[in-house]
């Protein structure tokens, strides 16, 4: 919308954002704001997030300790498990998504962020009227019930002897297992 010649945006690229960086494993001291000097730029099969909610949990505190078995690092790292956000620019070849949409991820790390850079397949869509702060508490507490409904069916079906008591479960879900069927 041009205004005397100038066209306005309602942001520049240019303009810093922040994020929450992580150098040293540790507890809510190793925390720290940085300040980063251009928002990224999603490259081919990825969009660019502003986030409007990270959820902060305990396998966050997990990461951010050194202590959860599937991340390790590298450091520094944004921590974050789960993000909701607005779709804000898709890079080349994404079609699925279109700016402004209203979009979920479990990242892993990452979601403390003003803006981050997904691969457009890992988002979903979230239901209009969905708040994201409620929205931002689905994709983790889904996951865990989406793997321990089969291990209860299981359980079901033939019950674990002392021998094979956990069938590649973790001890989370078959404790969940466990006191479901109780």
């Amino acid at each position: 919308m041009p205004r005397d010649g100038q066209e306005i945006h309602s942001y520049d690229e240019r303009m810093s954002w922040q994020h929450i960086r992580i150098a040293r494993f540790g507890g809510p001291e190793v925390l720290e704001l940085v300040e980063q000097s251009t928002i990224p730029e999603p490259g081919p099969g990825e969009v660019r997030i502003k986030v409007l909610a990270a959820g902060t949990g305990f396998t966050d505190s997990f990461i951010r300790r050194g202590r959860y078995p599937d991340f390790k690092g590298p450091l520094p790292f944004t921590p974050g498990y789960e993000l909701v956000g607005v779709v804000e620019k898709r890079g080349s070849g994404v079609a699925a998504l279109h700016e402004g949409q209203l979009v979920a991820d479990l990242c892993v790390t990452g979601g403390y962020a003003q803006y981050v850079i997904r691969p457009a397949p890992s988002l979903v869509p979230v239901p209009d009227g969905l708040d994201p702060a409620e929205a931002v508490c689905i994709p983790l507490a889904y996951l865990t019930a989406s793997r321990c409904l089969p291990a209860i069916a299981a359980y079901r079906a033939e019950p674990p002897s002392s021998s094979s008591a956990h069938r590649g479960q973790s001890a989370p879900q078959y404790s969940i297992s466990r006191a479901i069927l109780a």
